[in-house]
């Protein structure tokens, strides 16, 4: 991997806090070592990732630790966290054995022979109930953290928690890329106060039909453009998931038309503009030169598919503006999800 120490240099000294600066470092030697204790000094910036480490550090010291939920998340937790003494995995529905060498077990067996350990809640859907079933088996409150809240709320505040990001006086024209389900759309529209337009481009036909049902209360003035987000006009394979990772892929089963952010603000003045698309940021980044020289909107762009991301991105955008003042943010409690916000 060649890396540009001059261009590193310069980008290090365009970031605007000393928090910023120290993720910025952190990414950087997670993408050059893939050695996930630089992710970890990442989620120790994070209030909600501090004080999850906090619990589990102390939780270890006086008893055994579980985890509730045999999916992406509950791996995740024991992924990141792998030199903690996991004891099981728990789960309502167990389809599979062990996860990472960790025995999967189920509910009932585990309530049958529970022990006083911590159990810690991971699935994003449905933790409150897991909460509730817990206390209701008679497992006290002090027991149980509930990481997937926690990661929740954590990610609620993405694109729009930064205080360097204030809305513009008069309407904010907002393009949303990579729409997903809407609701970064509906956060839009409260942080604008409901003096903003959306432009969404999301390609996957099942996202669609969940933006609209988001944005069917009128909070927010919306536009869907079915497409995807390019460097230029074609189409290319996809692979539709109807949720957060559907993504243009070689591998994908159909076929989508993907346009430039250009060709779609040419008659527009864009004010903000959010991108988090799977890998596909810096070919839409491309096809943004214009927008990004003649507008110079706010910009909040994951930073994080792909190891060079953490300083293509910048360098791309320095490129179009070299006057943007740069903040880096991260919501999540795993290595995905820090998102680089460019100030001008």
């Amino acid at each position: 991997m060649k890396i540009d120490v001059k261009l590193l240099g310069d980008i290090y000294r365009r970031f605007g806090d000393e928090e910023s600066k120290e993720m910025f470092k952190n990414r950087l030697l997670y993408s050059i070592t893939n050695d996930l204790r630089w992710t970890v000094e990442n989620i120790k910036l994070v209030r909600e990732g501090k004080e999850l480490i906090e619990k589990i550090e102390k939780c270890a010291e006086s008893g055994e630790l579980v985890i509730f939920g045999a999916g992406m998340r509950g791996e995740d937790l024991c992924r990141i966290f792998e030199n903690y003494p996991w004891k099981y995995f728990v789960d309502n529905y167990p389809k599979i054995k062990n996860i990472r060498g960790v025995p999967v077990i189920s509910t009932s067996y585990f309530l049958e022979k529970y022990q006083g350990e911590y159990i810690f809640i991971t699935p994003k859907f449905n933790n409150e109930l897991i909460h509730g079933q817990l206390i209701q088996a008679g497992i006290s409150e002090e027991r149980i953290i509930n990481v997937g809240k926690m990661q929740n709320e954590l990610m609620k505040n993405q694109y729009f928690d930064l205080t360097h990001l204030k809305p513009a006086e008069g309407k904010e024209i907002f393009v949303d890329i990579g729409g997903y389900d809407g609701m970064t759309s509906v956060y839009f529209g409260e942080w604008s106060h409901g003096k903003g337009r959306s432009y969404i481009l999301e390609p996957d036909t099942g996202n669609i039909e969940k933006c609209k049902e988001n944005l069917a209360n009128g909070s927010v003035e919306y536009h869907i453009i079915p497409k995807g987000a390019w460097c230029e006009e074609t189409t290319l394979y996809f692979k539709a998931n109807a949720d957060v990772s559907s993504r243009i892929s070689e591998e994908g089963e159909s076929v989508i038309c993907v346009t430039t952010i250009d060709k779609v603000m040419r008659e527009n003045f864009p004010t903000f503009i959010k991108m988090d698309i799977e890998g596909a940021e810096q070919q839409a980044l491309l096809g943004a030169r214009q927008t990004i020289s003649r507008c110079k909107p706010k910009l909040a762009i994951s930073i994080y598919h792909k190891p060079e991301d953490i300083w293509k991105i910048p360098d791309i955008i320095l490129q179009y503006n070299p006057s943007y003042r740069f903040y880096l943010r991260h919501y999540t409690l795993t290595e995905s999800d820090t998102i680089l916000y460019a100030v001008p």
